[in-house]
């Protein structure tokens, strides 16, 4: 596994979206696969949610970069 603590902030956040993506995909096919409309709506809901709170990990993290370097 690649050290995430080396990774840039904005950088971490797109692999974490991209993620959530092939998850969401997965998770999707195997909720076809057992005719589970209620489940396929409740994912929907959560990967909705996680996308919106790292759409404003990420605003925040630019605005954060754009004043100078982070103090660990």
């Amino acid at each position: 596994m690649e050290d995430i603590y080396r990774k840039d902030p904005l950088d971490l956040i797109d692999s974490i979206a991209i993620r959530l993506e092939l998850i969401e995909r997965e998770v999707s096919e195997l909720a076809l696969r057992e005719r589970a409309a209620g489940k396929m709506v409740a994912i929907a809901e959560q990967t909705e949610a996680i996308r919106e709170a790292l759409a404003v990990l990420r605003d925040k993290c630019r605005k954060l970069m754009s004043q100078g370097p982070c103090q660990p």
